[in-house]
């Protein structure tokens, strides 16, 4: 993303929010972050959590997916969201925050980007942090690595229909034997992803 000549691209608010001592100062502080946008996890050292999407946000006539047509997009950018305007919690009330891709909030929509598939990867993430608290190290390294497919969990029925009825048992059977792990040696996953796209 380019950042127009009227955009602010300081340091200020990187700095403020490396040197912040408490949530509080760092959400103020990722208000003054003028770079392209993050989304921004905080864990404080009192064991409280903190989202904020910091950064320059375009206010535009378009949602910048397609190419417009000049009278549309005129000068570019009318400007950025307003820092107040922007998503950010402290404790939410689930005690976790999940960011993996996926809209953050209501009403972004647009503005930073036009394409918001299914966020698979964080209700995968959400899933798993709703029903464990004894986190490690490996544990945490697992989650990371974890390669199970919500997609296929929602649709594999009638990925295994579609194969019976062009008479590919063999190929349904692969599919019903599957356990929805995307891993490098499956061999249901490529069949299965296959016949989605």
């Amino acid at each position: 993303m380019f950042l127009p000549d009227h955009v602010a691209v300081g340091l200020g608010g990187l700095f403020a929010m490396n040197r912040a001592r408490s949530l509080e100062e760092f959400h103020v502080a990722a208000s003054d972050f003028r770079q392209p946008h993050l989304n921004l996890v905080i864990a404080g050292a009192d064991g409280r959590i903190g989202y904020h999407l910091a950064g320059s946000i375009p206010l535009r006539a378009w949602d910048g997916a397609l190419p417009a047509p000049a009278a549309v997009v005129g000068k570019g950018w009318a400007g950025t969201w307003p820092p107040e305007d922007h998503p950010g919690v402290t404790d939410p009330e689930r005690d976790f925050l999940v960011t993996a891709n996926n809209l953050q909030a209501d009403g972004l929509d647009g503005a930073i980007g036009a394409d918001w598939p299914v966020p698979f990867r964080a209700l995968r993430i959400t899933q798993s942090l709703a029903v464990r608290r004894d986190w490690t190290v490996a544990a945490t390294a697992d989650l990371q690595r974890d390669v199970r497919s919500l997609l296929a969990d929602r649709t594999i029925g009638r990925a295994i229909d579609a194969a019976r009825r062009i008479g590919e048992a063999a190929v349904a059977d692969t599919l019903a034997e599957w356990d929805h792990m995307v891993d490098v040696d499956s061999h249901a996953a490529p069949i299965f992803y296959t016949w989605f796209y």
